[in-house]
């Protein structure tokens, strides 16, 4: 919106307002121009989120005997040969979930939600507080 401004009427960025104030175009000015003026709102779409498996505190007890088991069989006493490390998607050009709809709207379809452009991203890090070098991890299209 700003960009738009700037290039159709750039002198109310730079004209004081009657009371010497200078136009900001807030998060809040867009938010009710665009209610006001197109009749949209901020909608989060409509679609599920993922839970927490019902035997994660199960999980998280074997995962914490193996890594002792590990610790006590090698006698592991330095805190960097301790790496714990982590994946994650990260979705290039990511999606908000959110789009503006008509006020009041009860299903609200976003084109391309599906879509994925990503890579996954392995962090580490030592038992000792040391951040390793990030991995990215690439590959082709997904059937």
């Amino acid at each position: 919106m700003i960009g738009q401004l700037q290039h159709l009427a750039p002198m109310i960025f730079e004209v004081p307002s009657s009371d010497g104030s200078l136009f900001v175009c807030s998060e809040n000015f867009v938010l009710k121009f665009l209610h006001h003026s197109l009749g949209w709102s901020l909608q989060r779409a409509t679609h599920a989120g993922r839970k927490i498996p019902a035997n994660a505190d199960n999980v998280m007890h074997k995962a914490f005997l193996c890594m002792a088991h590990v610790i006590k069989q090698y006698d592991i006493t330095t805190p960097v040969l301790i790496v714990n490390g982590d994946q994650t998607q990260v979705v290039l050009s990511p999606g908000s979930g959110m789009t503006y709809a008509e006020c009041g709207s009860s299903q609200v379809s976003i084109v391309g939600a599906e879509d994925k452009r990503a890579f996954t991203a392995f962090i580490n890090i030592l038992a000792d507080g040391t951040l390793l070098p990030f991995q990215a991890i690439y590959q082709g299209q997904t059937s």
